[in-house]
């Protein structure tokens, strides 16, 4: 079952579009509610949040219907999925309030805090990949690199008993934006962070032949990273604009933002204040629809601080 489960999410994620996918996660919950199916309907609103959350929805409606979907779990008594969803929901909350709700006791009075759910999870390995991506995020969202030493998912990315579906492409796609950065400050360890980014730029090259609707996106601003780090400036700004004007296309406004806010870090870098002003502001307008109002806090400060 877990092998099916698995090949059919590899084949989804390389023929559709992601937000077709959300949308027959929808189908498939309805379905399961009007058959009685339970199990079908509980699981399918647990990937449709999921997907909601990865392709940019605005996270007030995602943060209401993980509400909805843990009370469902609740008095349904399902509780199958409960430690991911609770995961989710506390990042959710650290997009939306700041990172100290990831040491809340609980979230929105109805979901255990992070702490928490983590101290049941075990050895379960989706619980613990799922808990690295969102401190991946986190990292990157907030600029606190710190977070990264902790983690064990760069080890894997060249693991071949690790599967590598496109549905880890979020994982995949912070790791690689980490390991540009960390390649650009952390001077005797360039080679491995260089390394590592170029693993995962031949992965997103490898998926984006199939849908470039998915990853197109993430990969120009992949190679905008690499090309800041190899100090190919020209190259660089191209690939930047090219990344927003395809996350624009595409409709991933949250990673519309990313890139946004990298183009201006890297004018930033290169003294042109003006452009990276433009490119800053941009980012905060993208991050505040998405809706993750700390994160976009977070950047007006720095704009302010430093402009």
């Amino acid at each position: 079952c877990g092998t099916l489960f698995s090949v059919f999410y590899y084949i989804m994620g390389l023929a559709r579009p992601l937000q077709a996918i959300t949308e027959e996660f929808k189908l498939s919950k309805k379905t399961g509610e009007q058959s009685g199916d339970r199990y079908a309907a509980i699981g399918s609103f647990c990937l449709l949040i999921v997907m909601e959350y990865t392709t940019g929805e605005p996270l007030r409606d995602v943060r209401r219907k993980s509400i909805d979907c843990v009370v469902q779990m609740k008095d349904q008594n399902m509780m199958a999925f409960y430690g991911l969803q609770a995961l989710l929901h506390s990042q959710l909350a650290v997009l939306v309030d700041g990172p100290q709700m990831a040491e809340a006791e609980s979230v929105d009075d109805i979901i255990c805090g992070e702490k928490k759910t983590l101290a049941t999870a075990g050895n379960n390995f989706e619980m613990i990949a799922t808990h690295e991506t969102n401190l991946m995020v986190r990292a990157f969202l907030f600029r606190r690199f710190d977070i990264l030493s902790s983690i064990r998912f760069f080890d894997t990315i060249s693991d071949p008993t690790i599967r590598n579906d496109p549905f880890r492409y979020m994982s995949l796609f912070f790791a690689g934006l980490a390991s540009f950065h960390l390649a650009r400050v952390t001077g005797a360890a360039e080679k491995k962070w260089t390394a590592i980014g170029d693993t995962i730029l031949e992965k997103m090259e490898y998926w984006n032949k199939y849908i470039s609707w998915n990853f197109q996106n993430k990969l120009l601003l992949l190679k905008a990273e690499k090309m800041h780090c190899l100090g190919e400036a020209e190259s660089a700004a191209l690939l930047y604009k090219q990344s927003i004007k395809s996350a624009q296309e595409h409709k991933f406004i949250h990673e519309e933002g990313i890139s946004h806010e990298l183009c201006g870090h890297f004018h930033l870098d290169r003294g042109h204040r003006s452009e990276a002003l433009r490119s800053f502001n941009s980012s905060v307008e993208c991050y505040t629809n998405w809706g993750a109002l700390a994160v976009a806090r977070r950047l007006d400060d720095f704009v302010r601080s430093t402009f």
